[in-house]
């Protein structure tokens, strides 16, 4: 029987940084970005601290317009091979994300948008290294979401 156990420590150091930013490239287009990454070390035994995430990141194109919007994107993380004690190494992975969206307010008369959005494009399989079960599963696969938004 696997049991997760959690414990105090006495000192530790964490080491890292995120950045985060965008660029535009059209007055429609827009390029968003952002990476982080953080190393934990216990040091009193000079290991490393469990559920710490790998690199990790998002690079995204977002075009919007009036009535059409839509974004193509990926997240990835890199393999966490920096383990503690009671820890399993994930693989590095990326995934694609991507969604097309129109604001309906011209047909409807009311601020409303239809939108239309995939994870997981590529279907690929991964596990995050944070996750509760990824010794017995992988992460979702595709998923196809369609929502209406209606406000008044």
């Amino acid at each position: 029987m696997l049991i997760d156990s959690w414990e105090n420590l006495g000192d530790v150091r964490l080491t890292g940084g995120e950045i985060q930013g965008s660029i535009s490239t059209g007055e429609r287009v827009r390029l968003f970005g952002s990476f982080s990454y953080v190393e934990a070390t216990d040091l009193d035994t000079d290991k490393p601290v469990a559920d710490i995430p790998p690199l990790n990141g998002d690079l995204s194109l977002r075009y919007s317009a009036s009535i059409f919007s839509g974004e193509f994107g990926a997240h990835f993380a890199a393999k966490q091979d920096r383990l503690a004690s009671n820890e399993t190494e994930t693989a590095a992975y990326a995934i694609c994300n991507g969604s097309l969206g129109i604001n309906l307010e011209r047909w409807l008369r009311m601020q409303s948008k239809l939108n239309l959005a995939v994870t997981n494009i590529l279907d690929a399989k991964y596990q995050s290294h944070l996750s509760r079960t990824k010794r017995w599963y992988f992460e979702p696969a595709r998923s196809i979401s369609l929502t209406l938004t209606l406000e008044k």
